[in-house]
């Protein structure tokens, strides 16, 4: 079942999601946010899936494969990806982690600090919310996975290249 629930992940996250949407480039705003759920959905779906067709383990296997993936792939959004997958293994976990990342993205205005943020408050919240060592060591992972995407923009930064988001 695992092995299953795995090449279902994969299947999933390669999804062509960006030719089923038009980008416009005055609508720029309008087209994140539509990649952003197509990515969140991506990641419930595939979590939830693997949850009903092999059970919890399979479901963290699944959710670590899929962010793994999307990582690889150019036409998805890791951070996106981890938080649907995060949003069926412990909801709690990530209402607090979206308040955390919304919080330090408009106080910091970088949005890899505000992604390192995140992933370091809902890892240090799941030792006091989550309901199995499973599913820490799972969010554990997710987030490790999440924190070497970003490693790029952290060298950006540290040579003062990378860009502050303009409200």
């Amino acid at each position: 079942m695992i092995i299953l629930t795995s090449l279902l992940a994969i299947a999933v996250i390669l999804l062509p999601v960006s030719k089923f949407i038009v980008f416009h480039p005055r609508h720029y705003s309008i087209s994140v946010i539509t990649y952003w759920l197509f990515d969140l959905g991506k990641g419930i779906c595939v979590t939830y899936l693997a949850y009903l067709i092999g059970g919890w383990v399979a479901a963290y296997f699944a959710s670590i494969l899929a962010v793994i993936t999307s990582m690889f792939s150019p036409i998805c959004n890791s951070l996106a990806v981890a938080s649907g997958a995060t949003l069926v293994l412990s909801p709690i976990l990530i209402l607090l982690g979206i308040i955390v990342f919304v919080v330090s993205l408009l106080v910091t205005r970088y949005y890899f600090l505000s992604t390192y943020l995140a992933v370091a408050a809902v890892i240090i919240l799941g030792l006091v919310f989550a309901a199995h060592i499973a599913i820490w060591a799972t969010i554990v992972c997710l987030g490790i996975v999440i924190c070497m995407e970003h490693r790029k923009h952290f060298r950006r930064y540290r040579h003062g290249v990378e860009k502050q988001m303009k409200w």
